[in-house]
């Protein structure tokens, strides 16, 4: 009586099936993971768009900041830089925009990637008439708000620019 079961080569074949499929699933949750968090940067800057909104309706101009500010706390690294080593949320810029905006918002969230070089960014223009935001989303995507003002880093740490304007009236 011959015995019955699976050669080597069948088995290795169907290892490498599963492996296959794994890998696929795998990068498609990364995916998913992505345009998840970038969904919720946009939602933050867009709370961020509302506090302002309110601010302005409430003294006639937008915060006033003597140069850019980065938006929310919590930089992951060392100097707290939101800003490919120019700008931290210490400085005085950005911490006037958190004491302005601090009545308006539920939290002080971090509308972007943390844990990359570049974050999000607020500066008024126009005596406190206009605003400009910079919006950071992972990779290389479309900007579902604003125009897209570029991409930095590669690969893993790739973002994209969106700059965001506002007029107050």
């Amino acid at each position: 009586m011959k015995q019955r079961g699976f050669t080597l080569i069948e088995l290795l074949v169907v290892i490498a099936i599963i492996g296959l499929l794994s890998s696929v699933v795998l990068a498609s949750l990364n995916t998913a993971r992505v345009k998840a968090r970038n969904a919720s940067y946009v939602s933050q800057i867009e709370e961020y768009q509302n506090a302002l909104a309110i601010y302005y309706a409430d003294h006639g101009r937008y915060p006033d900041v003597s140069t850019w500010a980065c938006i929310g706390t919590g930089y992951e690294n060392s100097s707290k830089l939101c800003w490919n080593g120019s700008y931290s949320e210490t400085t005085s810029s950005s911490v006037a925009l958190r004491t302005a905006l601090s009545s308006y918002l539920s939290g002080s969230p971090i509308p972007g990637p943390a844990h990359l070089t570049y974050g999000p960014m607020y500066e008024d223009t126009s005596s406190g008439s206009e605003y400009n935001l910079i919006l950071i989303l992972e990779g290389d995507v479309d900007c579902p708000k604003g125009v897209k003002g570029g991409v930095y880093g590669s690969g893993t740490s790739q973002v994209t620019r969106c700059n965001v304007y506002g007029i107050g009236g």
